[in-house]
């Protein structure tokens, strides 16, 4: 008796510590407390999360360890592997330092995560019920930035992007692909009746952010939930219909929404040229973002100039001009050759690897969502949020595989 109730408290306990890390690193606390001075940098809040995490220990080496999914071990193993050997390789600076250690902190974040996430049903349930709750926060806090827009201004930063809601963020493109992401792996926790609104309701949050990767993605991740009668299929008339009615009013809703832009004082270039982008693509203004199209073409010059084994570690921080490429497969391919162009999916396929039945649909959203992401950020794998998702994945497809085998061999 005694076993099992220290074994229910541990179990409460690794559900409590799920909890605490979505909601310290899916909302971007950790960011928004270290600029308030009230926290430590978000790598010690980390470390400090996994030091909490020792008690499970016992517990993980005598019955937790099978949901550990080894896939993405040797991710691990490759990704810092792959750092060191370009590291030693490198002529050393500050910025090539800093890049090191970035990377090998996402190797143990990421382990810290696996080792909170991997456990009994009940504890990925807790992570992703609570990421359902963040992500009502999430929205709270974009909304209300942008009627305030100094309100989450901090004594050292503010948001990156004057006049797009971020919240504890600061980067409105982060802050909007962490909504997209909510709906993969909230979504099917509701009711099929209810996963509309709270598509809507997330929606509206990404809106708020004026972020084209963002809206894209939710877009895609829509019609995908159609696709695998996620929703009900009845409910596309309304979307189609509802697209059809925005599209055919665009010019309105984009004078519409400059002017709202210009009574909350939120109004700049940047916030013009988005809403031109969508609202009238053939305009001058929406197509004036020559910064990004720019650097696409200069880093695919840059990898084809040493194709095979790549320019070095964090050469794109360190070439001519300030802009880096946003995006993920480009940002890998300078680096490393050939071989970046794998390291984003080889993460994604690792994690979604063991997935069977409806996890396997999970999954599926996830890797979707992964690789588009990916064309729109070069932030991806240094995001807590996003590299916490992962190992989430990972657990959940582990999870799936079990119950597989024990329903399988239960039948035989």
């Amino acid at each position: 008796m005694p076993d099992v109730k220290q074994n229910k408290i541990l179990l409460l306990y690794q559900c409590f510590l799920a909890i605490l890390a979505v909601g310290i690193f899916f909302t971007a606390t950790d960011i928004y407390l270290f600029d308030s001075g009230k926290l430590p940098p978000s790598y010690v809040t980390a470390l400090a999360l996994g030091f909490a995490a020792t008690p499970l220990i016992p517990s993980f080496l005598s019955k937790n360890i099978k949901y550990l999914p080894f896939a993405i071990l040797k991710w691990c193993l490759f990704y810092f592997v792959l750092t060191l050997i370009y590291y030693l390789l490198s002529i050393k600076n500050d910025v090539v330092k800093q890049e090191f250690n970035d990377r090998i902190f996402v190797v143990v974040y990421l382990l810290i995560m696996l080792f909170i996430f991997s456990g009994e049903a009940i504890v990925q349930k807790s992570a992703r019920w609570a990421m359902f709750a963040a992500t009502f926060w999430n929205i709270y806090t974009y909304i209300y930035e942008l009627f305030s827009p100094e309100v989450w201004v901090t004594l050292t930063t503010m948001n990156d992007s004057a006049g797009r809601a971020a919240g504890f963020y600061k980067n409105p493109n982060k802050a909007g692909l962490a909504l997209v992401y909510s709906l993969v792996f909230a979504i099917q926790l509701l009711p099929k009746k209810y996963r509309l609104h709270f598509i809507i309701i997330t929606f509206i949050g990404v809106l708020t952010t004026f972020s084209r990767g963002a809206i894209i993605c939710t877009i895609i991740l829509i019609l995908l939930f159609f696709l695998k009668d996620v929703l009900y299929r009845h409910q596309l008339t309304y979307f189609f219909g509802a697209a059809l009615c925005l599209i055919l009013n665009l010019a309105v809703l984009g004078d519409y929404l400059k002017t709202e832009a210009v009574n909350l004082g939120i109004s700049n270039y940047d916030i013009q040229t988005r809403i031109e982008t969508f609202t009238n693509p053939s305009s001058r203004d929406a197509s004036d973002d020559t910064s990004r199209t720019d650097i696409v073409s200069f880093a695919l010059g840059k990898f084809w100039e040493k194709p095979l084994f790549g320019n070095g570690l964090a050469y794109d921080q360190q070439w001519e001009g300030e802009v880096r490429p946003h995006n993920m497969y480009l940002l890998y391919m300078v680096q490393h050759g050939v071989v970046g162009l794998f390291i984003v999916h080889f993460l994604a396929f690792s994690a979604i690897k063991s997935a069977r039945g409806e996890t396997k649909k999970l999954g599926f959203f996830f890797l979707i969502l992964t690789s588009v992401t990916s064309f729109f950020s070069h932030t991806l794998f240094y995001n807590r949020e996003s590299v916490m998702l992962f190992a989430l994945m990972g657990v959940l497809s582990k999870q799936s595989y079990l119950n597989h085998v024990n329903s399988s061999g239960d039948k035989s």
